[in-house]
């Protein structure tokens, strides 16, 4: 029989109403109040990241929503203006409120979630539409009186349609105005509650409008019924409480929650900052050190207690720990930072005051409040010792023999550049040996290449040994050495007495692997006097050719040539 209900009676027995116009305002006050409420909940389960703790939000929202709706509804009852007399049924009254707790339920559901997609979104409005819509027609059947209440079908049917419609715009414009990023989030919950607090009343009041009471009046005016605007008060401030109890509770949860995060937060930073493999120092804009990891501590040979409390200057050695305090205060005066945010290799000094390379990183932490005197500056310290150490035995292997330790082609050659430059530059002179070991091959056929080395080792210690420390003794390759004199009183008879040296000690034995190894050397000698303008590969190749003829004339010889004034002159022993 649901046709009754929908039956249009002659127009003169339908009674006119009207709506009390402070109480309406206050049923708006309540729908916007309560939907600010429930969007700020909403914002603050969409943050939560247990699901229990979100499911909890969106009840609690949902209740101060649901409540704030059915208030809203109730006082725009209240608002009404009949002339006759009402009352409600207080189960009817009561099951009213459960369509708008699932609807706003559901709408809260929806709006704590991180993505909505449009299906969802309407899907969503046209749920929560229908149910505010089944709340408020609900809650008309609860009203007890003498007339007949009825509604005019196409006025009832627009309200269920803009019921629907007006759900789904309050869905979306929240969405809509976070997407935008034109307003902050505070400012952007008051203007998505304020438009949906107004969807709700407009709901309400579209649907009061296909209203039809049939009956006899019972006053000459319409009028509110007594005690209405105490009752009305009284719902309202129970509304308002209600929202504001689970914003507060909500607000509580969220921040124990932040609070457990931050703890949690805090731990792991700790359990980082501990079992960091670098160290970790942190400093003030005073240069006092604040924290330093066990890393840092075992780095630098020091107990926690003797650095904290202490200016970090403390870690450098000079020149940098008398400039360091200096360079803290140019910063604190606005100076441009020098170190912050640049990697860079420095030396760092142990309690015992040894030094040791470290790789330094300087991060400043952020400040707020944007004061100096309150900066902090996080210092991160990694231990290179070990690559120094093997960069610079990879540099040795580079630049030296791997059988004999001494310097090879490629650095003499370097050194020889050198020299040459300085004759050039200071006006002295050079002299250059180029030394082949005489019956080299013999030993290595008899006696192995094992022994040959050893001979090559034997010898090479016993020629280091008879030189400067100013001279360079270096292996060419082979059995071939080539000696650089710099520095000599008189170059060609000084560099002779030293070619005589080695001639005498190459021809002395060695043993190797139990046997006795006897070679000779033919070298020769080449001088290099300001004014001869020859390159290094050419002054080796004089040296190179005097040996050559000191071979020819029978081994075991010195054989000279000198470079002056562009001129080569040969000389024998």
């Amino acid at each position: 029989m649901p046709y009754r209900f929908f039956a249009d009676p002659a127009a003169t027995q339908v009674l006119p109403f009207g709506h009390d116009p402070g109480l309406v305002a206050l049923s708006v006050a309540i729908a916007v109040i309560a939907s600010i409420i429930a969007l700020q909940v909403a914002t603050l389960a969409r943050s939560s990241l247990k699901l229990s703790h979100r499911m909890l939000s969106i009840g609690s929202g949902a209740v101060a929503l649901g409540g704030g709706v059915w208030a809203m509804h109730f006082v725009g009852m209240m608002a009404m203006e009949v002339c006759f007399h009402t009352s409600y049924d207080l189960h009817w009254t009561a099951a009213s409120v459960l369509p708008a707790l699932l609807a706003a339920g559901l709408a809260l559901s929806l709006l704590s979630r991180e993505q909505i997609r449009p299906a969802q979104l309407v899907g969503g409005g046209i749920l929560v539409g229908a149910g505010i819509g089944l709340m408020h027609h609900g809650g008309m059947l609860s009203l007890r009186m003498t007339p007949l209440l009825r509604f005019e079908p196409l006025t009832f049917g627009l309200s269920i349609v803009a019921a629907v419609v007006l759900a789904t715009f309050s869905l979306w414009i929240r969405e809509a105005l976070l997407a935008s990023g034109r307003f902050s989030g505070l400012l952007t919950t008051a203007i998505a509650g304020t438009l949906m607090g107004a969807a709700i009343t407009s709901m309400h009041y579209l649907g009061m409008a296909s209203v039809r009471f049939i009956g006899v009046a019972e006053t000459d005016m319409p009028t509110a019924s007594e005690g209405v605007v105490a009752l009305a008060g009284f719902v309202a401030l129970a509304a308002v409480i209600m929202g504001v109890v689970a914003l507060g509770g909500n607000t509580i949860l969220k921040y124990r929650l932040v609070v457990a995060q931050l703890q949690s937060s805090e731990a792991r930073l700790q359990a980082m900052f501990d079992t960091a493999v670098d160290g970790i120092v942190t400093i003030d804009a005073r240069g006092l050190i604040r924290t330093i990891n066990r890393s840092a501590l075992k780095m630098l040979r020091y107990e926690a207690d003797q650095l904290i409390g202490r200016n970090v200057s403390v870690l450098m050695p000079e020149p940098y720990r008398s400039g360091h305090d200096g360079y803290l205060h140019r910063y604190r005066q606005g100076g441009e930072p020098r170190v912050i945010g640049i990697g860079r290799e420095v030396t760092a000094q142990r309690s015992d005051g040894t030094v040791l390379p470290v790789r330094l990183a300087v991060g400043r932490v952020e400040n707020p409040d944007d004061d100096a005197s309150r900066q902090l500056f996080v210092g991160f310290l990694t231990d290179i010792s070990a690559l120094k150490e093997a960069q610079a035995v990879r540099e040795h292997e580079a630049s030296h023999d791997a059988l004999t330790g001494l310097p090879n082609r490629r650095a003499f050659f370097l050194m020889l550049e050198g020299a040459l430059s300085r004759v050039r530059r200071q006006g002295t002179a050079v002299a250059l040996l180029f030394i082949d070991l005489d019956g080299f091959k013999a030993v290595n056929d008899q006696h192995g290449h094992h022994a040959g080395d050893q001979l090559l080792i034997g010898l090479s210690q016993r020629m280091r040994g008879l030189l400067r420390q100013t001279d360079t003794l270096a292996r060419l390759g082979g059995d071939e050495f080539v000696v650089l004199l710099e520095g000599l009183k008189n170059t060609p008879d000084d560099a002779q007495q030293v070619a005589e040296l080695l001639l005498l000690a190459a021809g002395e034995p060695v043993q190797a692997d139990g046997a006795t190894l006897r070679v000779s050397a033919s070298i020769g000698l080449a001088c290099l006097r300001p004014g001869c303008e020859l390159s290094s590969d050419e002054l080796v190749k004089l040296a190179d050719d005097a040996m050559y003829r000191a071979k020819r004339s029978g081994r075991n010889q010195i054989r000279m040539a000198a470079c002056e004034n562009d001129s080569v002159v040969l000389a024998g022993h």
